[in-house]
C-alpha cells in the first residue's frame, strides 16, 4: 500500500512555527494510505492546482486529482475557516524532499501571501529544494539560496535531460505536456546518504 504524509497547517503554523516537522515527516503529518486519502482536501487541492496552473502554464501537468498522488508529502495550508487555501505537494528524494508543486488560491490575496512566505521559509529548512519557473522565481529572489546550474543538472539526473544555461543559474528540461521550459532551483538540497 501507498503512504502518504498529509499535514494540514493554519496561517500561524506556515508562518511561524519551526519547520523540523516537515523534513522529518512527523508532527503535523498523518500517514495515510493513497486509498483512504481524503477526497474532499484531493479535491479542493486539484481544484487550486488546476486554476492557479492553467493562467500559468497553460496545459496541465496531471490530468485529475488522483494524478497529484504521485506526490508522497502533502501541506495543505487552510485559512481561519478551515478551508484549504494553498498546497505544497512534495516528493522524497536522494538530495532532501524536492518540492514538486505548489498553488495556491488565486482569488485570495492573503492565502497567495501565506504560501510565499510559506516557500521562503521551507526553501532555507537542509534538504528542501525544487526547481521553480520565472513567476515564483521572482518573488523568491532574494529570500531563498540558489543552486548553480551545474549542480541542479547532477541532482537532477541524466534521465532528466536538463541543460545549464549560461547564466549559471538556469536549466532547461523537458516536461511532459508542457514542452521545454526554463527552472531555476533553489533551496538547500543535501548529499545523498
Amino acid at each position: 500500500m501507498i503512504r502518504h504524509k498529509l499535514a494540514v497547517i493554519n496561517y500561524n503554523t506556515a508562518l511561524g512555527e519551526p519547520l523540523e516537522w516537515l523534513t522529518e515527516g512527523k508532527g503535523h503529518f498523518k500517514n495515510i494510505d493513497a486509498i483512504d486519502f481524503p477526497d474532499d482536501i484531493k479535491s479542493r487541492a486539484w481544484e487550486i492546482y488546476r486554476k492557479a496552473y492553467s493562467r500559468i502554464t497553460g496545459p496541465l501537468l496531471k490530468n485529475d486529482e488522483d494524478d497529484l498522488l504521485v506526490y508522497r508529502r502533502w501541506v495543505v495550508i487552510v485559512d481561519e475557516n478551515s478551508e484549504c487555501v494553498a498546497i505544497a505537494l512534495l516528493k522524497e528524494h536522494d538530495h532532501g524532499l524536492k518540492l514538486g508543486l505548489t498553488a495556491a488560491d488565486m482569488d485570495n490575496t492573503e492565502a497567495r501571501g501565506v504560501l510565499v512566505t510559506f516557500l521562503r521559509r521551507i526553501f532555507n529548512e537542509p534538504g528542501v529544494f525544487g526547481e521553480v519557473s520565472p513567476p515564483l522565481e521572482m518573488v523568491l529572489q532574494g529570500h531563498v539560496p540558489v543552486v548553480e546550474a551545474e549542480k541542479a543538472v547532477r541532482i537532477l539526473g541524466p534521465e532528466k535531460g536538463a541543460l545549464s544555461l549560461e547564466d549559471g543559474i538556469h536549466h532547461k528540461r523537458t516536461i511532459g505536456k508542457i514542452g521545454e521550459v526554463e527552472k531555476k532551483m533553489v533551496g538547500r538540497p543535501v548529499a545523498p546518504t
